[in-house]
């Protein structure tokens, strides 16, 4: 299941596919300017594809089971997706509606034209 996109289409016109690569290649074409670290993390975003995998109920396990191997502290990363599970309906009606006004604010920092009133 497609859970961190399922709304994809009601805040973005462009295919989520045709999304992801456009943001790997802008990542790619300005890697020359990154510092290492920064050239490092970009280079795993891209090869593992994480926007990908972060939008299934079984690549955000597999994320946050790696997080909590990484962490020097005792933590319960692993339980996260199945509290995602049990709270879906929850956080799904808390961000329909919080992102149009995350969207508004953001066209209206960067100066961009408002595109759309997405409110439901």
């Amino acid at each position: 299941m497609k859970l961190l996109i399922k709304n994809w289409k009601k805040f973005n016109h462009q295919d989520f596919d045709a999304f992801r690569k456009s943001c790997y290649k802008v990542l790619q074409d300005a890697s020359d300017i990154y510092p290492p670290k920064l050239l490092q993390f970009t280079d795993a975003l891209i090869k593992y594809d994480w926007f990908e995998k972060y939008s299934s109920y079984e690549g955000l396990e597999l994320t946050f089971k790696n997080m909590g191997k990484r962490t020097s502290f005792e933590n319960n990363l692993h339980n996260a997706v199945g509290d995602l599970y049990l709270n879906e309906a929850n956080f799904e009606q808390n961000f329909l509606a919080f992102m149009p006004d995350m969207i508004s604010e953001c066209q209206q920092f960067l100066g961009l034209e408002v595109t759309g009133n997405f409110k439901n």
